[in-house]
């Protein structure tokens, strides 16, 4: 199957001491907004939307593990933020105890694993939708972010104070798969190979376009900054 060539530009920024990265123009569906509930708590929905299509009970099924899977992902990375905040403002500050330090490593510890197997989980899905061609429920949409890896700043390159761009053509396959990576301007030094490996990691929701994911080209720009 061919796959589409898309002339916008994602971006992902990366800094040496506080790591910042967002795919700048990528659509993502409203439901994955966090909103304030009358209780003061944020309520976290999923990033994948309710089906508004219909289908067959197996792809509904199927459908709804998928919006579970991006629930969980997007509930542990709301835990696991604020805990890696304060776990980086006491080893700055050398603030509270060890053990207190401790234990906070070992939630993130926790939290990371619980998202590794969600995210397979999710990936998996979306191999099994590629593979039995099941019609995805709702309407046409670009891709979606569901999480993204943090490109390594290299050694060598904060030596030499390397900062700028590295700019990737790349497949977002139907599949899931992130594939055909051809870096168009580097800055070596290893961050282009940083970059590459970082985007393969990226996890999203593929392109859907008259009820079927498709694949498309992206131009992504990954920018390295140290501050």
């Amino acid at each position: 199957m061919p796959i589409k060539l898309c002339t916008s530009l994602l971006v992902l920024a990366c800094s040496l001491l506080i790591l910042k990265q967002s795919f700048a123009t990528l659509e993502r569906p409203s439901k994955q907004q966090i909103d304030k509930n009358d209780a003061g708590k944020s309520q976290i929905e999923s990033p994948v939307s309710a089906k508004t299509r219909d289908c067959s009970p197996t792809e509904e099924k199927w459908w709804n593990e998928l919006r579970d899977q991006g629930l969980q992902i997007r509930r542990l990375q709301s835990e696991e933020g604020p805990l890696n905040s304060e776990l980086y403002n006491r080893q700055q500050g050398h603030t509270g105890s060890t053990d207190e330090a401790k234990q906070l490593q070992s939630k993130v510890d926790a939290i990371e694993k619980d998202l590794e197997q969600h995210k397979t989980g999710f990936r998996n899905l979306l191999k099994i939708g590629a593979e039995k061609n099941y019609n995805v429920p709702i309407g046409d949409q670009r891709l979606t972010l569901i999480w993204q890896a943090r490109p390594n700043y290299t050694e060598q390159a904060r030596i030499n104070n390397i900062t700028g761009a590295v700019s990737v053509m790349a497949a977002f396959e139907a599949n899931g798969n992130v594939s055909h990576c051809k870096v168009i301007q580097g800055l070596g030094f290893g961050l282009d190979e940083n970059a590459v490996d970082a985007l393969q990691r990226v996890l999203f929701l593929p392109e859907i376009q008259n009820g079927h994911f498709v694949s498309v080209f992206h131009r992504v720009k990954l920018n390295f900054v140290l501050m």
